[in-house]
């Protein structure tokens, strides 16, 4: 499959110029798409997959800066390459007596975007994941809530007491028991006193610390 380039050209005799060096180049896969710089504004670039394009400002500077900006404003990703003057949407830049360059430098322009575009892809993918696993999250979350509800509904109807873990430790634990609360420093606090203990000669057991139940111990 060819890659489509997209050439603003306004010189007809520049364009069979830069028809020839294609030629005369080693066999690319590319698809040259010629186009005046007028005519730029009126390209559907979003059912157009150009892979990359070259503006000549040796045809007509105004119109080619023109048609620039255009193709950057529709398409910011895509690799531009300027023939004949230095430009800051666009790079590399080739002089007009060198244009035997064009074709190299449009395929590692290609082959950048190429690169650039699984990238994107990539990120694009994991955007969507991301998405896709908030909303399951966030489904799970709903449906949660509705039957911890009606868990809650159900047991006052028939006077079952709901016990959390930590209050069966409470009731069933008969060693004794320091509880350590507060909003910073619990797991440090936690770990310093078990250490003491530890080397006291104590068997002491760390609970309820890291997302570990109580009644994991």
């Amino acid at each position: 499959m060819s890659d489509k380039i997209l050439i603003v050209e306004n010189d007809l005799d520049r364009r069979v110029a830069i028809r020839r060096v294609f030629d005369q180049a080693a066999p690319l896969p590319f698809d040259l798409e010629f186009a005046f710089g007028g005519e730029v504004a009126r390209i559907p670039f979003a059912y157009h997959e150009f892979a990359a394009a070259v503006v000549d400002f040796g045809g007509g500077e105004a119109e080619a800066r023109d048609a620039l900006r255009t193709i950057r404003s529709a398409r910011p990703e895509l690799e531009i390459i300027a023939l004949g003057r230095e430009e800051e949407q666009a790079a590399p830049v080739i002089a007009w007596d060198g244009l035997e360059a064009l074709p190299g430098a449009l395929a590692r322009a290609v082959e950048r975007a190429r690169l650039a575009g699984g990238e994107r892809k990539t990120r694009e993918d994991l955007e969507r994941r991301h998405r896709e696993l908030r909303e399951i999250t966030d489904t799970l979350a709903r449906q949660s809530v509705h039957l911890l509800r009606l868990r809650n509904e159900l047991a006052a109807e028939k006077s079952i007491p709901i016990e959390m873990d930590s209050s069966l430790f409470f009731r069933f634990c008969k060693n004794p028991i320091i509880g350590v609360t507060g909003t910073k420093g619990k797991t440090t606090t936690t770990a310093i006193i078990y250490e003491i203990l530890k080397s006291a000669g104590k068997n002491p057991v760390k609970v309820g610390i890291g997302q570990v139940s109580v009644l994991d111990k």
